[in-house]
């Protein structure tokens, strides 16, 4: 344990971590992860992304190394959707949250759209459909329709 960070020595002993945890422990914890994940690879603090990969130049989660840079953001927005998707739309989100989840999982899904991965892209597109309810029509009926327009493309 380093802080607030906790690294396992081997996969079996994280895997019972979080077998043990709740099914409430679980969804909080990918919403704080996604939450974090993504507010790194928002557009809103893209000015401030540069100095923090600028120490390391890389992240590796899990086996995957990823580079700072234009797919680093591109690619930690949907590891970041990965996250919040796991907690599911149905979680206790407030307010606003389910319209940023949206249009982090819409970047995603443009962003797999564009590399021709349309299962991927749909999964996104759907997820974030999702998150924004039965009143988004009403609420973001531009982020619904390209939402939308990007399941059925």
């Amino acid at each position: 344990r380093a802080g607030p960070i906790v690294i396992f020595t081997h996969d079996l002993i994280q895997q019972a971590v979080y077998e043990s945890m709740s099914l409430n422990e679980r969804k909080s914890l990918h919403l704080r992860v996604g939450s974090f994940l993504g507010t790194l690879a928002s557009v809103n603090v893209s000015c401030t992304i540069g100095p923090v990969t600028e120490g390391f130049g890389q992240l590796r989660i899990k086996d995957q190394v990823f580079y700072s840079g234009r797919n680093f953001t591109s690619t930690l927005i949907s590891i970041a959707c990965d996250q919040v998707n796991a907690s599911g739309s149905d979680s206790t989100i407030v307010g606003s949250l389910h319209f940023k989840f949206s249009e982090w999982n819409l970047s995603a899904g443009i962003s797999f759209a564009f590399q021709t991965n349309f299962s991927a892209a749909l999964h996104y597109y759907s997820n974030g459909i999702a998150f924004l309810g039965q009143n988004c029509w009403c609420t973001d009926a531009q982020l619904c329709l390209e939402l939308h327009h990007g399941a059925i493309s």
